[in-house]
This record gives structure tokens, C-alpha cells and sequence, in this order.
């Protein structure tokens, strides 16, 4: 998201939410002034943009409403992860589509004055099926959203945790309650009886348990250069690097762009093919089924 303070923060935000296929979300906010059919609008255009450029910070998010109050949190003396928490937030009313206060969030963090890389997962976790006899666990996933956020503020934030609500509440035409104290309380009490009454089985203890990983990063080369991605159980770093290192023992550029050479696509395709048959090898399939 940005370079501030000798700190680059590139997270990947995945905010599901599922209790037995159904989604408990209730979106507020339903009088919205209808926006103009106006083609230049990003809103309404999601097609290519004009590039944009920044010598000292870049923040990218999919609204640009979301973009504007994470460069806002910056400009006002706020550093990356200050801008990251508030744009999270943002989201979750702006574009409220497959977001959710309780999903899943995993990231990647390098600080260039340390040199360092860190990854957290704020995966869903399943529940503790020894706690009840009835439900299933499966059913129910322990959301990682705002812990994981939280975990960010303690670590790297520098503003108090309330004011990352402000461009979100004030986004919400009727207002919208937004807590932190999700895994705790009122709101945790009636999630786990939401859930248990649709056949899941979860219960306050395994939400007061539940805990963000931080983790060390996983790296491999490519023809010299290093990258560096996620660690399992999310998987998609896997995949990119074991793809990489096959394909780097082929001249894909002496046979031409893949839409253009049948052999250049015949190796892409069985590299892609063979690497997703075997990737689940390589992963700790009892940590897997631990989580979504």
C-alpha cells in the first residue's frame, strides 16, 4: 500500500463470511441517492485506468472512495498500516459484496530499514468439536478480520483505534454499528447462537481463543531474482513459485507469447496441471483442516 517510514505493506484482504452457506450480513444504508449513469465514473467503468504514479507513497485499493481516505490518512501525518486499517474498514461499506467484519485476512509486511519480511494469517479457524456434542464445526468458521487488525494496531499502528471508523461510519447513511470487541460480548454471544441454531457448532470459548499467526515468510528464486509470498496453509505462494521454478528451465521467450506457440502453451498448461495435482503434498494437510 505504501512506503512510509521504510515500511512497504502488500496484503491480501479475502473477507468471507459463511454460517451454513448463509451470510448473516445486514447491509444498511438502503436509501442511496441513485449515481449517475456518467461512463467516466470508476464506479460504474471498472475497465483500464490511467496509470498512476507516486514518488513516496501508492495506495490501491477497488474504490476509489477507499483510496482517497487511505491517501487522507497518510497526508495527516498517519503511516501505511494507519491507512491500511481505515481503507479495510471503508470497504466493508462502500463495497459490501463477499466483505464482512467477519472474514479472513492474510498479509505480507517488509520493512526495508530492517530488511525483513513477516506474514500474517487471519484465517478461519474451526471450532474446538469436543466443546458440544451437537452441530457440525465444519459448518463454522471463526472469522479473522478485525483480530487480525487489531494485531496490526498494536504492532505498527500510531493512531487510536477508533478514529480508523470514522470515513466508515460516516459513509454509512443510517449509521452502522462497528465494534472491536467482536470474539468477546453481545455480538460474539449472538454469532454463536446464530450459528449453533443453523446446525454449526461453535462456541465462546473458541472465538475468545482465537489467535492471528505471524509467521515467517516463503521465498524462492526465479532466474536470479527472489520472491518472496505467503506462507501455507495459504497455498497461492506455493503454486506461483512451484510454477516458476519449473518454467524457468524452458526459453519461454525464444517460442513466442503463448497465444501465439502451441509449444509454449503445451508447457504452461501441463506445468500449471501437474503443479495443482501435487501441491496438496506438500501441505500440511492436518493444518489445512484446521481452516477454511
Amino acid at each position: 500500500m505504501s512506503r512510509s517510514k521504510g515500511v512497504t505493506l502488500m496484503i491480501t484482504v479475502l473477507c468471507f463470511m459463511w454460517i451454513n452457506g448463509t451470510s448473516i450480513t445486514r447491509v444498511l444504508g438502503q436509501n442511496l441517492p441513485k449515481r449517475p449513469d456518467d461512463p467516466t465514473d470508476p464506479l460504474i467503468n471498472q475497465g483500464p485506468k490511467k496509470e498512476a504514479i507516486g514518488r513516496q507513497v501508492m495506495v490501491s485499493t477497488q474504490v476509489p472512495t477507499v483510496t482517497e481516505a487511505a491517501v487522507k490518512v497518510l497526508r495527516e501525518g498517519g503511516n501505511a498500516f494507519d491507512a491500511f486499517i481505515t481503507a479495510v474498514l471503508l470497504q466493508m461499506v462502500v463495497e459490501p459484496h463477499m466483505v464482512s467484519h467477519w472474514g479472513i485476512m492474510t498479509g505480507l509486511i517488509y520493512d526495508a530499514e530492517k530488511g525483513e519480511y513477516i506474514c500474517f494469517d487471519g484465517i478461519g479457524e474451526r471450532p474446538l468439536a469436543s466443546r458440544s456434542d451437537k452441530g457440525d464445526p465444519r459448518k463454522v468458521a471463526i472469522g479473522g478480520t478485525v483480530k487480525a487488525l487489531g494485531d496490526i494496531w498494536k504492532r505498527y499502528g500510531t493512531q487510536p483505534w477508533t478514529s480508523y471508523f470514522g470515513p466508515a461510519i460516516n459513509a454509512a447513511v443510517e449509521g452502522v454499528l462497528v465494534t472491536p470487541y467482536m470474539y468477546t460480548g453481545d455480538w460474539a454471544k449472538k454469532f454463536v447462537e446464530e450459528s449453533n441454531k443453523l446446525g454449526g457448532r461453535v462456541s465462546l470459548e473458541d472465538l475468545a481463543e482465537y489467535d492471528v499467526l505471524w509467521r515467517e515468510p516463503l521465498r524462492f528464486t526465479y532466474k536470479g531474482y527472489e520472491i518472496v509470498s505467503e506462507a501455507p496453509p495459504i497455498y497461492g505462494g506455493l503454486i506461483v513459485g512451484y510454477n516458476l521454478n519449473i518454467l524457468e528451465n524452458f526459453d519461454l521467450k525464444k517460442m513466442g507469447h503463448f497465444s501465439e506457440s502451441p509449444e509454449a502453451l503445451e508447457i504452461m498448461v501441463r506445468t500449471a496441471d501437474r503443479v495443482f495435482s501435487e501441491v496438496s503434498r506438500l501441505i500440511d494437510l492436518v493444518t489445512l483442516n484446521n481452516y477454511l
